[in-house]
């Protein structure tokens, strides 16, 4: 049963302010070694269903941790990028592409 499980929010103060607001149990890291420190951790409880976590503590984990979290279905690694006040292309369909294969299995495609 996945009832139990929480979610929670890690990143710089600046970023889980706004999680707080909405809520949300936040976590916070001043630096990405603490960030992808506390991270890994985060990543290695039972009790966590989805991570909220600054897209710089996610890039610098390393390959064994992000392996691991991959082949789970929880917790759900969710990167939460900076604020960019530039357009850029998206990879947001690719991210979510990815979520659904973890959930049901299989890739999909959105049309």
């Amino acid at each position: 049963m996945l009832s139990h499980l929480r979610v929670v929010a890690l990143g710089p103060p600046e970023m889980t302010a706004g999680f707080a607001l909405g809520a949300i149990p936040t976590e916070s890291a001043k630096s990405i070694d603490a960030g992808v420190a506390r991270l890994s951790e985060l990543l290695s409880t039972d009790d966590v269903g989805v991570v909220l976590a600054d897209e710089r503590f996610v890039e610098a984990l390393p390959d064994v941790v992000r392996r691991r979290v991959m082949r789970r279905t929880a917790p759900v690694l969710v990167p939460v990028p900076r604020p960019m006040w530039r357009a850029g292309p998206s990879e947001v369909g690719a991210y979510i592409l990815d979520l659904l294969q973890r959930a049901v299995g299989y890739r999909m495609r959105l049309r």
